[in-house]
């Protein structure tokens, strides 16, 4: 799904402008965020780092009970409607973003949007 999304949006991940996002709560250094934007397009990939100690073995890094107040901040002149390429969930949010609502279902994401018009 994620290949499908760069073959879809192949100038944002070519040409698009990178940004690293900030994350913010208790487990901010457990995540890696950053964003991409080429004209209206978006990309927000987001990656679980350093799990020893945060999961126990066989368990997943998903879910608001791992990651409580964990929030990732979009940049300005983000889109608020997002829709992950790995899970095809949708995901709203204008200003930051909860890590448990983005990683509910999967432990790594790959948010994509287009501007709100």
């Amino acid at each position: 799904m994620v290949l499908k999304a760069r073959k879809e949006h192949a100038e944002l991940f070519e040409k698009g402008a990178y940004a690293p996002l900030k994350v913010s709560g208790e487990l901010r250094d457990h995540l890696i965020a950053f964003s991409r934007n080429h004209g209206t397009f978006w990309a927000l990939p987001i990656a679980p780092r350093f799990l020893t100690g945060l999961v126990k073995e066989g368990e997943y890094p998903i879910g608001h009970q791992v990651w409580a107040d964990t929030t990732i901040n979009l940049p300005e002149g983000a889109p608020s409607l997002w829709k992950d390429a790995i899970t095809q969930q949708g995901v709203k949010g204008q200003g930051p973003l909860l890590a448990g609502e983005v990683m509910r279902h999967f432990p790594v994401s790959m948010l994509t949007g287009k501007e709100d018009t």
